[in-house]
């Protein structure tokens, strides 16, 4: 059974959600006010068609989590598709760190945010680097850094939590070994 470790950012996916649905909703009327089959019908239906798919996708961000631990495997979902999964003996612990926001600013250093860190086992070379979704995050030199703006809010009760987990997790795997 998978155990969520850390949530994505639920406000910014609710509000994004929220306006697709709003201009899926200005889609549909649109058509259903169209008398033919000509162009504005066709433009009216790709744009719906479209906000749906987005909708679709943001909703099922909603229900993966960013973190997660199944059957002794890390699983992290920094990119389309399945997630990563690292096994937990290569985990060492989580800690607060920070990462680039990756946003345009006016100014010429790149702004800052807050991110989970994921220190893997310095040992376990073959896991050090991974591409990953550079807006939800970043995995090099045996450092998995997730983005705090796409994931549920981050402080140090929420880090004890992690690391409570995965130490458990550890040992119900110790336990388990013949």
């Amino acid at each position: 059974m998978r155990q969520v470790y850390l949530l994505p950012n639920r406000r910014v996916l609710s509000i994004v959600l929220v306006l697709l649905v709003l201009v899926l909703a200005l889609s549909v009327v649109q058509l259903l006010r169209q008398s033919t089959w000509g162009m504005a019908f066709g433009l009216w239906l790709t744009l719906a068609a479209a906000v749906a798919v987005a909708a679709g996708l943001a909703i099922r961000s909603l229900c993966l989590p960013r973190v997660a631990e199944q059957a002794g495997e890390l699983l992290l979902y920094l990119k389309s598709g399945a997630p990563y999964r690292v096994p937990l003996e290569v985990v060492e612990c989580f800690f607060l760190g920070s990462t680039e926001s990756h946003l345009p600013l006016a100014e010429s250093a790149p702004a800052k945010v807050t991110a989970v860190v994921v220190r893997l086992a310095e040992a376990e070379e073959s896991w050090h680097t991974r591409r990953v979704n550079a807006r939800l995050g970043e995995w090099k030199d045996g450092y998995i850094r997730i983005h705090g703006a796409w994931c549920e809010p981050l402080c140090l009760q929420k880090l004890g939590e992690l690391n409570a987990r995965l130490t458990q997790a550890k040992q119900m795997l110790r336990d388990q070994a013949p």
